[in-house]
């Protein structure tokens, strides 16, 4: 076990007994005030903007030892970029010690075709890697299976294993439901055999290199295999699930950028949209064109 594991399991022990409390804050003055935050990582580069960001320093204490570490704390429209991954929330936490986020205000996370959604999400990262996603209350994955069909599962809560920024395994707990277009490889391409709707109380999926490999059902599982093109458009997709693709920072130039998912929001004057119409859509999408033609030294 390296020294950094060690470390890990030692902050995650001494959580659990309680034996954390905080010592003392230090928040940016406003003549000093910044307005993102870079980390600087193994292979990539961490960017997050919000509109307060905080460094909290914090003190974790016990009858040997003690350890001082820094808290980022982001408030109101938070966005992050980083080539593996990308999200928006309210409002976020993270921890350098242990190197997890914890994103409030239902939170989006994207990871490769995959957008993940839930009322909370903590994120647990090994080795500057997201290596573990923990959702908390209307949980929801998507992944895009073409380009007018989105792969869905939801419940109430989930706990997503990745690795290499791909997701393992999945594990849904409660109110479990999936809409699944089974694929067959003919040729040189895949085409659309059904639509399988399930329902369960828990399942666990097993996830391929592309697709689903296994799914576990337990508690009651009752599910419906479709003929392709037999379901109305509605009947696709979870009535609450919407491909939020101009959300996504598609570089670090994006994290400036906030578009509102409802309208007349903006009242603090940044940059926000009203997706409504198309003029405003189409505003929100030049000035990303702007932001990226401007060189940010960060």
């Amino acid at each position: 076990m390296t020294n950094a594991e060690r470390q890990r399991l030692f902050v995650a022990n001494q959580r659990a007994a309680g034996n954390i409390r905080k010592s003392y804050w230090l928040t940016i003055p406003q003549s000093k005030k910044v307005d993102d935050f870079v980390k600087m990582m193994k292979n990539d580069t961490l960017f997050m903007h919000a509109d307060t960001l905080m460094s909290v320093k914090d003190s974790l204490f016990t009858a040997k030892d003690s350890i001082r570490f820094k808290i980022i704390k982001a408030f109101h429209r938070v966005k992050i970029y980083k080539p593996d991954f990308q999200a928006k929330c309210d409002s976020l936490v993270y921890t350098l010690l242990d190197s997890t986020f914890e994103l409030h205000g239902n939170p989006v996370l994207w990871s490769g075709k995959n957008q993940i959604s839930s009322k909370f999400i903590k994120a647990i990262t090994k080795k500057n890697e997201i290596k573990e996603l923990r959702l908390f209350n209307n949980s929801l994955i998507a992944s895009i299976s073409d380009s007018i069909r989105f792969d869905q599962i939801r419940g109430r809560n989930m706990i997503v294993l990745i690795d290499s920024s791909k997701l393992k395994r999945i594990e849904v707990r409660e109110n479990s439901s999936a809409i699944y277009f089974v694929k067959e490889q003919k040729k040189d391409a895949k085409v659309l055999t059904g639509v399988y709707k399930v329902t369960s109380a828990d399942m666990n999926i097993l996830m391929g290199q592309e697709d689903v490999e296994d799914i576990w059902f337990y508690k009651n599982p009752k599910g419906t295999l479709y003929p392709p093109f037999t379901l109305k458009e509605e009947e696709l997709k979870f009535h609450d699930f919407t491909w939020k693709k101009e959300h996504r920072p598609s570089n670090r130039n994006d994290i400036f950028v906030w578009i509102s998912e409802e309208k007349n929001t903006d009242k603090t004057g940044r940059i926000t949209h009203d997706l409504n119409t198309e003029e405003e859509a189409e505003k929100a999408k030049k000035e990303r064109e702007q932001l990226e033609n401007k060189k940010i030294d960060r």
